[in-house]
């Protein structure tokens, strides 16, 4: 008998993009772009859980201890992600935590949090817009597209 993938399973990628003040209300702002590769699974109407890797490049990087030199590659941080998912109709709550696995110069705590949500449309399309924090230490705010493949209405 072959495996059968379950109907409430699925694969995203998500491309959120924001920026991070340097310093200051009014200081220097750069860029931050993200990739999230995203699988979802919801167990019943009310509760999901899903799994992403964040390959995210935030730009603010390159001017943290300026006198080492640093390239694109650089400051690419990895992580994975794992969050709880209050579906609402098209609308999703999340509440997640994840752990940096490439970092190469730790600006921030290795651990990190999203809270935010989601609005899937009818044809697979999402927009997102969460909040990236650091435990109590909020780190920017990421808004962004993404496609479902294979959405189904929890």
């Amino acid at each position: 008998m072959p495996l059968k993938a379950p109907t409430n399973l699925n694969i995203f990628p998500l491309i959120s993009e924001s920026t991070l003040p340097i310093l200051a209300v009014g200081g220097k702002r750069t860029a931050i772009y993200a990739l999230n590769l995203s699988s979802k699974r919801f167990f019943n109407h009310k509760a999901g859980l899903e799994l992403d890797l964040d390959i995210i490049s935030k730009q603010a990087i390159l001017d943290y201890q300026p006198y080492i030199e640093k390239s694109q590659w650089d400051i690419l941080q990895i992580g994975a992600y794992a969050a709880y998912l209050v579906p609402l109709d098209r609308f999703h709550f999340v509440f997640g935590m994840g752990v940096y696995l490439r970092d190469k110069y730790s600006p921030e705590d290795p651990v990190y949090h999203r809270i935010g949500a989601r609005y899937y449309f009818k044809n697979g399309l999402m927009v997102n817009l969460t909040l990236k924090t650091h435990f109590a230490q909020a780190d920017y705010m990421e808004y962004g597209v993404g496609y479902t493949f294979n959405y189904r209405k929890p």
